[in-house]
């Protein structure tokens, strides 16, 4: 069973090691798009709420899409008051008791409240509130649950990675 779980485990984190790689490159083109829409405000006095739009679109992406990839990587800010001048064992039992009781059931709310939400904005194929806006918000929403879903797997995967390290030192 335990070389199934770290099947599981390694699985979650390759494709969030994928995703977190091409979330990478929105932030780059996030950067030339805010880069672009700054020269055409103030240079050509020309301005394009579509590629604002995008930009905000793309920060979105990077932000709900990328989280997990974060989260693989130990990039989340962690409070230390519990974790500190703690064994590896007392550190994993603790990262199992946050992830099952704490980021589960919080991203199993976010999912939960997002849904109709998004299923509504999907009915609708809801558009930009401006004329010349992305007509994509319902994808946009979309991200919401998504993130909620990466977040659990990630979750999970790091369940199964400190159940090992808690095994290995007992």
């Amino acid at each position: 069973m335990p070389g199934k779980l770290e099947f599981v485990s390694q699985k979650i984190d390759f494709m969030n090691t994928k995703l977190g790689n091409a979330v990478a490159w929105l932030c780059f083109f996030m950067v030339v798009t805010t880069f672009v829409i700054v020269v055409m405000r103030y240079v050509f006095s020309e301005g394009s709420i579509l590629v604002q739009e995008l930009i905000m679109y793309m920060f979105a992406g990077v932000f709900m899409l990328g989280g997990s990839y974060t989260y693989l990587k130990g990039g989340h800010v962690r409070v230390d008051i519990f974790f500190k001048n703690r064994t590896l064992q007392q550190q994993a039992l603790i990262n199992i008791f946050g992830n099952m009781f704490l980021l589960i059931p919080t991203m199993i709310l976010i999912f939960y409240v997002s849904m109709p939400y998004v299923i509504f904005s999907w009915s609708l194929l809801e558009g930009s509130k401006e004329a010349a806006g992305l007509d994509l918000v319902y994808l946009l929403k979309t991200t919401i649950p998504m993130f909620a879903v990466l977040m659990s797997l990630q979750a999970i995967s790091e369940i199964i990675k400190n159940y090992k390290e808690y095994k290995k030192e007992a």
